[in-house]
């Protein structure tokens, strides 16, 4: 165990041994073990205390050589939520980041059950929500937009919070929500649903001891947030900051929350400073590039063959010089030397690829969905694709459903709107994601095709190139054919149409003649 005492009380009661000690120390070769053993804990501790202030400095971007690490490279420590939204309109990487889980997350609609094996009101509720609302689409949109900073904000206006003409009040909206007030039926009440960021959010009112009843203390009780459309310049006059009680909005965490019970790390914190490097190097690729394309000259003269003190000289060759840069003559005449200036132009993947790799590892995103996809690697993409569905799977296990779905359904369930679970409580489950490898798309294409064969003897014929090859490639049929007796029928009722077909010449068989000036050919 590391000794904690510090080196001047070490020295000290090494020095000055209490009374009761000395007698048992009067040894010389016994006092001299005793002051190595306080010397050894006095460097321990010392050695302890060093590790400590090297990993706290290196925490604070410090060096051992006192130069701060995040001046040097240009890093901002602690972004804010301005600065994250700002790189996520602008940054080709910032926005995939955000988006593309909540977009492979949200792929499916949560299955929502209380009886799992029994049709429930609730259920027939929650599909009403989903296709009345368009609630899945509604909690996709918050997922993202709570990506960007630490919280994302879902806010219902509800009708007890309107005047008598349809106005919003807005002494009602910061008050609590009172489903009593509603004027209309169920989900009839909800008159919108606005969808915010933390940007938009100018300030909270949190709880405090008073609001530790209601479970509200050290969380929101109400947020003035700013209703002008994120990123817009232009605003309305209905656009400004309104004060909303929490009871009317539900609050979506960035990700998972680590010690504090309401803001969550957000996703693009770990990436900031990744992302902007690369920024750095794109630009500096775009500009080695343009001056490499665009490279000077130098043209150096004799003054034995020209004189270069001559005003008119110098007039002279610039004109030429400029005529031949404007592209109105193909070459310029000079008495002198030119020669090409310009450097080369860098290969930069050497430096593009750990930016890459750190964006992969702090996202969990494949490369492979930055870059896009390489040639000749398709059991590498294969692989990075059941990855990421795994990443998927939990994401939805552990956040979409408990912090964005769970809360969201309740809501609608504490005001009333939907009727509540049986016995309080539902579940959330998922479709499962998978890909299909190469192979298995192929057996499960030639499986298709032989079902085909085990209708018609010719598909292509009787049911038509692009039908087959939508079934072989989606198991996508027609709407109207739904069992093989219907789709038999169809295709003899085709059949039938077409023995009573004509041919194009056989229709036009009486104009062709009519314009040899015989006798017109009734078509009937």
């Amino acid at each position: 165990m590391t000794d904690n005492t510090s080196a001047d009380e070490a020295s000290s009661s090494s020095d000055t041994p209490s009374t009761d000690k000395r007698d048992a120390y009067e040894d010389g070769d016994h006092v001299a073990a005793n002051a190595d053993e306080a010397a050894a804990n006095v460097q321990e501790t010392m050695t302890a205390s060093s590790v400590m202030r090297a990993s706290i400095a290196g925490v604070l971007g410090h060096s051992n050589q006192n130069r701060d690490i995040f001046d040097t490279f240009d890093w901002t420590r602690r972004p804010t939520a301005k600065q994250f939204y700002a790189l996520y309109r602008t940054h080709p990487f910032a926005g995939p980041i955000v988006d593309r889980p909540a977009f492979t997350t949200w792929r499916d609609e949560p299955i929502i059950t209380d009886k799992p094996d029994e049709e429930t009101d609730f259920k027939d509720d929650v599909e009403k929500l989903f296709r009345n609302l368009d609630l899945p689409s509604q909690m996709e949109r918050v997922d993202r937009l709570a990506g960007i900073g630490r919280y994302g904000l879902s806010v219902f206006i509800t009708t007890d919070c309107l005047d008598e003409d349809g106005t919003v009040d807005e002494d009602r909206l910061a008050e609590p929500i009172d489903p009593e007030q509603f004027t209309a039926d169920g989900l009839d009440n909800i008159v919108q649903h606005k969808l915010f960021s933390e940007i938009s959010v100018d300030a909270i009112e949190w709880g405090n001891e008073t609001h530790a009843a209601e479970g509200r203390w050290g969380l929101p009780v109400r947020y003035s947030i700013d209703f002008s459309s994120e990123g817009d310049t232009d605003k309305s006059d209905s656009d400004r900051t309104w004060s909303v009680h929490h009871s009317r909005t539900v609050a979506v965490p960035a990700s998972r929350r680590l010690d504090h019970d309401f803001f969550a790390p957000p996703r693009l914190e770990g990436s900031f400073n990744v992302l902007r490097d690369i920024l750095k190097v794109l630009g500096s690729v775009a500009e080695m590039a343009y001056r490499g394309a665009d490279k000077g000259l130098a043209v150096s003269h004799n003054p034995n063959d020209v004189d270069v003190t001559s005003e008119q000289f110098w007039e002279q060759h610039d004109e030429e010089v400029q005529e031949w840069f404007q592209g109105l003559k193909p070459i310029f005449e000079t008495t002198g030397e030119v020669q090409e200036l310009g450097g080369q132009i860098a290969d930069v993947s050497n430096i593009f690829e750990p930016q890459l790799s750190a964006l992969a590892t702090d996202t969990g995103i494949p490369k492979r969905v930055f870059e896009g996809d390489p040639a000749g690697a398709l059991a590498s993409a294969e692989e990075d694709t059941q990855a990421y569905f795994g990443l998927i799977k939990e994401r939805r296990t552990e956040y979409a459903g408990p912090l964005n779905a769970r809360p969201h359904i309740q809501w609608f369930v504490d005001n009333g709107l939907i009727t509540p679970p049986s016995g309080g409580w539902f579940d959330i489950d998922w479709e499962t994601l998978r890909v299909l490898s190469e192979q298995e798309q192929a057996d499960l294409e030639a499986k298709r095709g032989e079902a085909l064969r085990n209708i018609s003897d010719d598909p292509l014929l009787d049911l038509g190139r692009q039908v087959v090859v939508d079934y072989i490639r989606e198991g996508e049929l027609p709407d109207e054919v739904e069992t093989e007796a219907e789709m038999v029928a169809d295709l003899e009722d085709q059949d039938a149409v077409g023995a009573n077909a004509r041919s194009v010449d056989e229709i036009t068989a009486g104009y062709e003649a009519a314009a040899d000036g015989g006798q017109e050919v009734d078509d009937d």
